[in-house]
């Protein structure tokens, strides 16, 4: 028989089991930044389309709200979630046949989409990316934290997931192209 003594013991090797199963970093909740893989396009960003030696079917134009772009002699074409090399082949596959017997086409990304800083700090809106940029880096380029701000702390929405994580600030997060990144007030 286990004597009263060690009834308070047995619960302790459980729940550190548990806690063992948990991932003990919050970044991995968080959907893959676009910095360590092959840029996907998404809404707002600006590419430009050259088929080669057709200049009437070449320009620039923007990924609408519903990651659609639309094109002459093919209409519209949903790029959103996929590479520039992706897209590229996509459109040349409806250029082929009816319109141009082998096109050659490739697509140039020439303004990714912007990220957002709100709440504490000093000037909130929207900036341009650049990869590789830290939330640290983020917050520098929004001006900096208020004195209210919680800076131990932020919410990030990474565009496409439907949940805001709350993430410690730390060197290895990185920002991804429409990511919204919210500085909480810190509380006295």
């Amino acid at each position: 028989m286990i004597s009263r003594r060690w009834l308070v013991f047995l619960p302790a090797p459980v729940a550190l089991q548990a806690c063992a199963q948990r991932p003990l970093d919050p970044l991995s909740r968080v959907p893959a930044a676009a910095a360590t893989e092959e840029y996907r396009l998404g809404a707002g960003d600006r590419i430009r389309v050259v088929v080669f030696n057709e200049e009437q079917l070449s320009g620039e134009v923007t990924v609408d709200p519903n990651g659609v772009v639309s094109l002459p002699l093919v209409g519209n074409v949903r790029v959103d979630g996929r590479s520039a090399t992706q897209a590229a082949t996509e459109i040349a596959q409806r250029l082929r046949g009816p319109f141009l017997r082998d096109p050659n086409v490739s697509v140039q990304v020439v303004q990714t989409r912007p990220f957002y800083v709100l709440g504490e700090v000093q000037r909130p809106g929207e900036y341009p990316y650049r990869p590789g940029l830290s939330i640290a880096a983020a917050v520098a380029i929004a001006g900096g934290y208020t004195f209210r701000a919680n800076q131990t702390r932020i919410f990030l929405t990474r565009q496409g997931a439907p949940t805001e994580f709350h993430l410690a600030v730390t060197p290895e997060l990185v920002i991804a192209p429409g990511d919204v990144v919210r500085v909480p007030e810190r509380i006295f």
